[in-house]
């Protein structure tokens, strides 16, 4: 959050009017959360805790980038989960956490 202080704002102020200062959130208010459910989903594609996800073994010898490379059978394979490398699109910046990506309802609108 020490990259994103106008995302922690936002977020607290939404702790703010959903719980108040009185007690702590509860699975029953995740609904009524959606920013914060947002931005806990964007933080794990941002920075994954597994980043190179669980290993798979290769059944069958498998071509890599045409005849350059041979993967033989039975080599284990990692898939990056990275997000800023795998998750690349043309119109999509990966290299900025923004948590409307993941619920767009929760964009900013006008009188917020």
């Amino acid at each position: 959050m020490v990259l994103f202080p106008e995302a922690q704002k936002r977020i607290q102020a939404e702790l703010d009017a959903v719980v108040g200062r009185k007690r702590l959130p509860t699975f029953e208010d995740r609904a009524s959360l959606p920013y914060l459910e947002a931005t806990i989903k964007e933080s794990l594609r941002f920075h994954p805790p597994t980043p190179l996800g669980i290993a798979h073994r290769l059944v069958e010898d498998d071509v890599v980038q045409g005849e350059s490379s041979t993967l033989p059978r039975v080599s284990s394979v990692f898939f990056v989960a990275d997000g800023r490398r795998v998750l690349t699109t043309k119109n999509n910046n990966n290299k900025q956490a923004t948590a409307s990506r993941r619920a767009p309802s929760c964009s900013r609108t006008s009188g917020r």
